[in-house]
């Protein structure tokens, strides 16, 4: 999210499935309490875990992905820097995988 003022930005935050040890990224406790205390900061604003997928285009058949997405939160922040910080405990990232983090600015 960009603020403008005190105003909050969207972020969109893409964790794929490149971790390093699968379990320990799966593991149900801490991704509870890192969600928690990203709903508790009023900043988590919602998220899904996504499944398998494909690239595809109009003039070629689809190809599988290489590093799917593998769950998506959205989440309130003033600035880029601020979104970066949602990493600190996520198990995508705690366990070596890529989080990628995005600006959804608004649509005027």
């Amino acid at each position: 999210m960009v603020v403008r003022g005190n105003q909050t930005e969207d972020y969109i935050l893409f964790m794929q499935g490149d971790v390093e040890d699968r379990a320990l990224a799966n593991d149900a406790a801490p991704w509870s309490n890192y969600l928690s205390r990203l709903k508790k900061d009023g900043k988590f604003t919602g998220g899904n875990a996504i499944g398998s997928g494909i690239y595809t285009n109009k003039n070629r058949a689809g190809k599988p992905l290489h590093d799917d997405i593998t769950r998506f939160f959205r989440a309130g922040a003033e600035n880029l820097g601020a979104a970066k910080l949602f990493v600190h405990g996520n198990r995508v990232y705690e366990t070596g995988g890529k989080v990628e983090i995005h600006h959804l600015p608004r649509d005027e």
